[in-house]
């Protein structure tokens, strides 16, 4: 249930004592471990190489409040409507800050400055198993606090100067049928959302790897490209047999205004919105997906992105 905040712990202790001026060597060091390719960021040619040159170039401050779990909550709170902002029910700066006591039986516990960093509390047996085990979420949350995610994924700089927060929000009731909500993540550029990308977690003990995705338009039409491929020789078994669960028309389009209000100043950034039956929650901005390590197959598709991203 718990996920590790390093990549590879040897680079990132190399990393996060690097001047800055070094930063773009290293770079280039760890896109080609990554994707076998070589960076050119003189001259950023590809929807990847766009990506590491806006993680170097392009760390305007209001990113790093924007990248901030919590922070992010007061800048949106008079562009969209509070009924799809979630609760949030305690913070700290440490650990021992978090009254467990006080939490419901169904809370998700994080971290406010990286990704991936947190612990889902989906019924009272999750709560449960958490104070049962408190001593090792303890020693984990302590090593996510600790954390300077800016450096743990790839100079992902938007993170390096957010003051590090736990805390405990709402956590959105389940998609019928599911132990999860479903999830839509708008790809927006310069404001519009040309590609959404639809998560579907279908095991709640394996949130990284045990996820259904779907690409569409901004028409919500169906997209046959992939930011990473399916499992080896399971593409087309991929396309075919992937349900689409998209909510009501008038859902959609409210979560697209919305896409579209809170990128709109932006040259590239993820907004992402949970949702149920019933409603939905804004999640996150993503302004460095995947830390741009795609493994973009679909040259089609590639030139595409790459066309959207103007630097």
């Amino acid at each position: 249930m718990f996920n590790f905040p390093f990549n590879n712990k040897y680079d990132y202790d190399f990393c996060i004592k690097l001047k800055e001026e070094d930063y773009p060597k290293y770079l280039k060091k760890i896109y080609k471990q990554k994707t076998g390719k070589v960076l050119n960021l003189d001259n950023p040619k590809t929807f990847c190489e766009k990506i590491q040159w806006l993680k170097l170039y392009d760390n305007l401050p209001i990113k790093g409040v924007l990248a901030d779990k919590i922070a992010v909550l007061d800048w949106i709170k008079d562009k969209i409507d509070s009924k799809h902002i979630k609760k949030i029910y305690q913070i700290g700066s440490y650990f021992d800050d978090i009254n467990f006591d006080t939490l419901p039986d169904t809370f998700a516990l994080k971290v406010n400055h990286a990704s991936k960093m947190g612990y889902p509390c989906l019924s009272k047996k999750h709560k449960d198993f958490l104070l049962k085990n408190i001593d090792k979420c303890k020693k984990i949350f302590e090593t996510y606090l600790d954390c300077n995610y800016a450096f743990a994924c790839g100079f992902e700089l938007q993170y390096k100067n957010i003051p590090h927060k736990i805390f405990a929000e709402e956590f959105v009731k389940p998609y019928s049928g599911s132990n999860y909500p479903r999830e839509l993540e708008f790809y927006c550029f310069n404001g519009i959302p040309h590609v959404i990308s639809l998560i579907k977690v279908n095991d709640p003990r394996i949130q990284i790897n045990d996820i259904d995705i779907i690409l569409f338009d901004e028409n919500f039409k169906r997209l046959n490209y992939f930011f990473n491929p399916p499992p080896k020789g399971k593409t087309e078994q991929y396309r075919k047999n992937l349900i689409i669960e998209l909510p009501d028309s008038s859902m959609l389009n409210k979560m697209t205004e919305y896409a579209k209000i809170l990128s709109k100043n932006f040259k590239f950034v993820r907004v992402d919105f949970f949702y149920n039956n019933q409603n939905f929650y804004f999640a996150e901005m993503t302004f460095t997906p995947y830390s741009g390590f795609y493994n973009i197959q679909d040259q089609n598709f590639n030139k595409m992105l790459t066309d959207w991203l103007i630097l």
